[in-house]
């Protein structure tokens, strides 16, 4: 029989990292310099200690003396195992196709880069880029809500990852707060995020064709997810999902709530018994363009929702990144990076939620790098 990795997509095999596996050590080797007899490059990773688990995964810190310029450097590593008959590497296909296309030159600006993967004792491990700030999540636990000039402008960037995403045939499946990761933010820097926790993306062939779970986080489901309407859950658009994700991260936000505070609060707006909430982005005197932005994207039916396309050229948005490098590439030119930001390194209802990134800061040391591996979920699958 064929080995799985070779029926792997050729851009997910190309990702693949040469390691070699000795106890706690983990050595990288790449071949950086041209001709025949060119040495393999090694670079040496040593893990120093658990820092956190959870589902059928860990955390672990992590630290290499490899380098030069005796800064140090960050990557976080999310290692992968499953309690279930079906290889690890299987299970992990649609995030592992999901990182390595956009971690690439155009899209590597928008999304948390993979560095690649590799196998060990039923293990799957993924190096990745570290994000130090942690995640939007964490962010608005601690200030509660935002700015508008602050949300529109984080918005304006997740809206053109979406965007990318949704035009290549992905739909990210679990677009929320915490799986936004800060790059820079003010009084350092300009705001930066990129998307993360491509666990439950996946390339969607077809609309309408079925998938095996819920997928998502309660709070952040459509009405058609939740099976309002006597649509099938498992038969939903999933890129009219994302969409109302995008909006509702924007209303917490700016609000600091969900719009809906229940079930049954969702259930009347599908009905129509309710009106959308606009009232209470009012009454912190959120402007119009704003309000209009979350009510498209929060339409009750899904094909009358923005598209990724309509929302990050939304009136709202517009007036970010038309005057800004970030949303002026083309479909032929890479996106660019800011001016500023550091880029060291990268309930219920059957449902299935990714797992938190770890925001955990460690103590920068010279000359060594650590990493660190987030818990995650792989229930329902």
């Amino acid at each position: 029989m064929e080995p799985l990795s070779k029926k792997l997509p050729e851009l997910v095999r190309d990702s693949r990292l040469e390691t070699i596996l000795n106890g706690d050590n983990t050595v990288h080797v790449s071949y950086n310099r041209p001709g025949r007899s060119a040495e393999p490059q090694r670079e040496l990773w040593k893990k120093e200690r658990l820092i956190g688990s959870g589902g059928n995964g860990v955390r672990l810190a992590a630290s290499s003396e490899e380098g030069k310029d005796e800064q140090a450097h960050f990557q976080a590593v999310k290692q992968i195992t499953s309690a279930r008959s079906r290889p690890v590497l299987e299970i992990c296909q649609s995030e592992l196709e999901a990182l390595a296309k956009f971690s690439t030159r155009r899209y590597k600006r928008c999304f948390v880069r993979s560095f690649g993967w590799y196998e060990s004792s039923g293990f799957l491990s993924i190096a990745m880029e570290y994000c130090p700030l942690g995640d939007l999540q964490q962010f608005l636990i601690e200030r509660t809500r935002m700015p508008e000039s602050d949300t529109r402008e984080i918005i304006s960037q997740v809206a053109q990852g979406l965007q990318f995403m949704h035009g290549e045939g992905f739909a990210h499946r679990d677009l929320k707060p915490g799986n936004i990761l800060i790059m820079s933010r003010p009084l350092e820097n300009e705001w930066w995020v990129k998307i993360g926790d491509m666990g439950l993306s996946k390339r969607i062939g077809e609309v309408g064709a079925a998938t095996t779970s819920l997928k998502g986080t309660p709070g952040f489901f459509a009405p058609e997810q939740l099976g309002l309407g006597g649509i099938d859950p498992k038969m939903v658009d999933p890129f009219k999902s994302d969409i109302w994700c995008l909006g509702e991260m924007t209303f917490r936000m700016l609000r600091g709530e969900a719009v809906f505070p229940s079930h049954n609060d969702l259930r009347r707006y599908y009905q129509g018994t309710i009106p959308f909430p606009n009232q209470r982005v009012y009454e912190i005197e959120v402007t119009k363009p704003a309000i209009s932005f979350i009510s498209s994207a929060m339409l009750a039916e899904p094909q009358s929702r923005l598209d990724a396309h309509q929302a990050f050229n939304r009136e709202w948005l517009v007036t970010v990144h038309d005057n800004s490098a970030f949303g002026q590439a083309d479909q032929g030119q890479p996106v660019l990076g800011p001016p500023c930001g550091v880029l060291n390194r990268d309930p219920t209802l059957n449902t299935e939620s990714s797992g938190a990134w770890s925001t955990i800061s460690l103590p920068l040391r010279a000359s060594r790098t650590e990493s660190t591996i987030r818990s995650f979920g792989m229930e329902g699958y």
